[in-house]
């Protein structure tokens, strides 16, 4: 259980200070685009596929290893209630095409 624990502890801590990193340093590039919410998506997915196709050939590896990477770091990484209030901001600033971009 511990291994768990720190698997979800150490996965979370990484995802989320990635995610801030890249929205802090690429946010304010683009004032109408939030670059960094796009690419922590998109590098999340990317990570997500290959963690997948890894796993699926390496049996040997222990299932706190998969929790990390692929449900912890990518949850953690990826930013679906960021992206929905960058979303809404967007719409509630009347920034129609790109609410929807």
């Amino acid at each position: 259980m511990i291994k768990i624990f720190l698997a979800i502890s150490i996965g979370s801590a990484l995802g989320g200070i990635s995610r801030w990193l890249l929205s802090t340093k690429l946010n304010p590039l683009i004032a109408l685009l939030p670059l960094g919410t796009y690419l922590s998506n998109v590098i999340a997915s990317f990570i997500l596929g290959l963690a997948f196709a890894y796993f699926a050939n390496h049996y040997t590896l222990s299932p706190e290893w998969r929790l990390m990477v692929m449900t912890v770091f990518c949850g953690g990484l990826s930013t679906f209630s960021t992206f929905s209030l960058e979303v809404m901001l967007s719409v509630q600033q009347q920034r129609y095409y790109h609410g929807f971009l």
